[in-house]
């Protein structure tokens, strides 16, 4: 029997962008005698619905070396290794010629192009016949429901009434895509104490004690080590703005849902406007990027933003 091993040696937001790509595969094999697994260091549930079976990294030997970071497809001992980490892929398919050190910037148009590469690869070395990607859309990941806590989601949201809602996600980059990594506490605080009526969601404790404010933390009770970036997505399906730099949560809100809703508003925060999953994409939501360089700037737009919403406002339906 085969095996079609996914890896990623990095964090939960390179599993998330790239995860509806490796579904797309995924599908197409569902009826061969193959067995799909999927090797990272992250929460063993964060990819819980996706039909792979969760590996350790550090259970293959061969993931020790460092030479397969850099590796993109590759054949050992009967299984087939795809890495689905953007990093070795950039110096072909980034959008453009801003290096991060590895390549470019990473967006869902870059995710296709390298997918694209990844299902050639596998239909040069194996009798698959993989139908090739088209479009981004066909990659945008999902979050299926019935693998994650969806009741704590629902629940939550018919115990809050607000006219608007605001999910902030302010936790740590663990990436070199902003400028800032502080908790945006100093964006935020003014403009809460001045608009009672919107509810703030926080990914990230923050300290801040109001009626209006909310921490994710506090929503999704977990035993053991927590993993809520799946709740997280699900619960911004509900929410107005989403609101964030580039870390896990914010990469999570990037669904295919979200950008198909013309009523969601997405503020990105970071360094460059092509690390914005949907940059250079028709999307019926609304996009804006900032760059963070300038903390009132980003603090004044926001501001202006959300305020016009509020007098504007149409609930979500």
């Amino acid at each position: 029997m085969t095996t079609l091993c996914f890896y990623n040696h990095y964090h939960n937001g390179d599993l998330f962008v790239s995860k509806g790509f490796v579904n797309y595969i995924c599908k197409q094999l569902h009826d061969k005698n193959i067995t799909l697994e999927y090797l990272h260091e992250n929460h063993p549930n964060v990819l819980a619905d996706l039909p792979t079976q969760y590996q350790a990294l550090s259970s293959d030997p061969i993931m020790s070396l460092h030479s397969t970071r850099l590796q993109k497809v590759f054949v050992n001992n009967n299984k087939i290794y795809v890495n689905t980490w953007a990093g070795p892929y950039l110096s072909e398919y980034t959008q453009d010629q801003v290096v991060l050190g590895i390549g470019g910037s990473i967006n869902y148009l870059s995710y296709l192009d390298i997918f694209k590469h990844i299902i050639n690869e596998l239909n040069n070395i194996t009798s698959w016949n993989l139908t090739q990607l088209s479009a981004p859309w066909q990659g945008l990941p999902e979050v299926q429901k019935i693998s994650y806590n969806s009741l704590a989601v629902t629940d939550f949201i018919l115990r809050t009434d607000f006219p608007l809602r605001v999910l902030i996600s302010n936790g740590p980059v663990l990436c070199d895509q902003s400028w800032h990594n502080h908790n945006m506490i100093d964006y935020f605080l003014p403009i809460i104490e001045k608009n009672a009526s919107i509810q703030w969601i926080f990914t990230w404790p923050t300290g801040i004690q109001y009626p209006n404010v909310a921490h994710t933390n506090d929503i999704f009770l977990q035993q053991g080590s927590r993993c809520d970036l799946n709740e997280i997505s699900m619960l911004s399906e509900y929410c107005d703005f989403i609101i964030g730099r580039h870390s896990g949560p914010f990469h999570f809100c990037n669904t295919k849902t979200n950008l198909q809703n013309p009523n969601k508003t997405f503020i990105s925060i970071g360094k460059h406007v092509g690390h914005a999953f949907p940059y250079q994409m028709s999307i019926p939501a609304k996009f804006y990027w900032l760059e963070d360089r300038n903390d009132s700037a980003v603090k004044f737009f926001i501001e202006t933003l959300l305020v016009n919403s509020l007098i504007f406002h149409k609930p979500i339906t």
